[in-house]
């Protein structure tokens, strides 16, 4: 994988982070995959980008940005990118929080200064996309469309149209089940 993956901005240390991987369930016609990383430029964030390869390299102009969304770089950052037989792709995403200093209670704390230890600003955020389960159709165009049946019917100013499921703490791996989606 790492010899088809084109190069990403590298921060200061050369860290970014590939955090999932996916063939376009019609790689054989269109060439298209799915990652989802890290990155620490020009702010750390996190992103999920089409790519196109083409004789086992990266073509870096058909490169498309679905996604793109801040992290503070703590933990919990697990991802992982799934279709169903639909077409629709699924992202999981971590709630990019600090684990510890919470006396082995839940990650929520609303004290000055401790914001990185609350996931209240993150999974149980209706408008944040750590910690949750995205659902999109990926378009040809590069762009994506959200199909009906996800968490907010109608979204607003208050939720985010892609949210399929939310209040997870570190979904590092998802699957699908091939027979029912």
């Amino acid at each position: 994988i790492n010899s088809l993956v084109h190069k990403m901005n590298e921060d200061q240390y050369g860290h970014v982070k590939l955090i999932g991987f996916a063939l376009d369930p019609h790689f054989e016609e269109n060439q298209f995959a799915y990652i989802y990383f890290q990155a620490s430029q020009p702010c750390i964030h996190f992103e999920l980008q089409r790519i196109k390869i083409s004789n086992n390299q990266v073509e870096p102009s058909a490169t498309k940005t679905l996604l793109s969304f801040d992290s503070e770089g703590e933990r919990h950052m697990g991802g992982c990118i799934a279709f169903d037989n639909q077409g629709y792709l699924y992202l999981s995403t971590g709630e990019d929080t600090h684990p510890c200093d919470n006396n082995n209670y839940a990650p929520t704390n609303d004290l000055e200064g401790m914001k990185r230890f609350d996931t209240q600003r993150t999974s149980a955020n209706t408008i944040d996309y750590r910690g949750k389960v995205l659902r999109i159709k990926p378009t040809e165009d590069g762009d994506y469309s959200v199909p009906y049946g996800n968490l907010y019917e109608y979204p607003s100013d208050k939720t985010l149209a892609e949210v399929y499921a939310m209040g997870f703490r570190n979904p590092f791996t998802i699957s699908i089940d091939p027979k029912d989606n």
